[in-house]
């Protein structure tokens, strides 16, 4: 059974560390682009098994923006999907990438 998605993170785990209010970059079509680092959602509360998870999705998420960002997106793609896979174990549905990528 899935989760609703949360309403702070879009149901991502992940929000800006700058603006808890809004999903990290790249997660959710209203993510935020200030280029702050990704943080665990306050407020969804999934239930994330381990340490070990979090830290998991952080890190492809957090290599996903930085190879994006110098414009490695073979390498992007790469941890995008790894990302996903994270997502897909704590039970979350990980976005689809923006039409055109």
């Amino acid at each position: 059974m899935r989760r609703p998605p949360c309403d702070v993170c879009d149901g991502t785990g992940l929000v800006c560390e700058d603006h808890p209010d809004r999903p990290w970059f790249g997660l959710s079509a209203r993510g935020c682009d200030c280029g702050g680092a990704g943080a665990l959602c306050p407020s969804c509360k999934l239930a994330y098994d381990t340490l070990a998870r979090q830290v998991e999705v952080i890190t492809a998420a957090h290599a996903v923006q930085y190879c994006a960002s110098v414009g490695d997106f073979a390498t992007a793609w790469t941890h995008y999907l790894a990302l996903g896979e994270a997502l897909r174990a704590t039970g979350v549905e990980p976005p689809q990438p923006p039409e055109g990528t």
